[in-house]
């Protein structure tokens, strides 16, 4: 009923004291389900009954506030009722604002912010939210990010900064001259090296990316 949308049902079965706390044989459970339908009103029905930990996880080892990371209202109700909001998914380690941020979902990446999600957690690839945004080239959520006080210099695994990402646009690319202007301005280092000995310009070069060239050597 849950991955149905049908909210008069999930009401009434849990009114004659339906189990919502049991996975099938895909490893989710009813929330997981109103979650990734983005159901918010049988996301709602779930939390109120107290039938559901907002932090159950599947057999894979997401969280539901992980797989809402596409819908603002839907998180909104997991935070409001107790979801951990810089928990992190067993697979890559991606964050609910980490994942909002793939999807390119500002909405959610308002939500999360607002509700206080830390913009400097790493995932198993010690990237951070940042990191995502600058591969995703993404400047509204950029600037987001930098207002809440994201880690303009920090390295992943492989020594490279959100700068480093932010440089890698093809010159055929529409080029977000604004989103490494704004890292810049916010102190990102032009010529920091990553653990190949390789520079934010560096990378523009190989991708031909004159624009970003230009604006790394002013």
């Amino acid at each position: 009923a849950a991955s149905k949308g049908y909210a008069e049902i999930v009401h009434l079965l849990l009114q004659h004291n339906a189990k919502p706390d049991f996975c099938d044989e895909n490893g989710c459970y009813p929330l997981h389900w109103a979650v990734s339908e983005a159901n918010t009103d049988i996301v709602t029905i779930l939390l109120d009954n107290g039938a559901t930990n907002p932090n159950l996880r599947t057999l894979i080892g997401s969280a539901p506030l992980q797989l809402a990371a596409d819908s603002a209202q839907v998180l909104d109700v997991l935070l409001i009722h107790g979801a951990e909001i810089d928990s992190a998914d067993n697979n890559r380690g991606l964050t609910a604002l980490m994942r909002a941020i793939k999807w390119q979902n500002e909405e959610s990446v308002k939500t999360l912010l607002r509700h206080k999600a830390s913009v400097n957690i790493v995932n198993k690839s010690g990237q951070t939210a940042l990191h995502i945004s600058a591969a995703k080239r993404s400047s509204h959520i950029t600037h987001l990010l930098l207002e809440a006080s994201a880690d303009v210099s920090a390295a992943d695994y492989e020594g490279m900064t959100p700068l480093h990402y932010a440089s890698l646009s093809s010159e055929d690319e529409d080029i977000p001259i604004e989103h490494v202007q704004a890292l810049l301005e916010k102190g990102a280092i032009p010529n920091c090296k990553d653990n190949k000995g390789q520079t934010p310009l560096h990378y523009a070069i190989t991708k031909c990316a004159q624009l970003i060239m230009e604006k790394l050597v002013e």
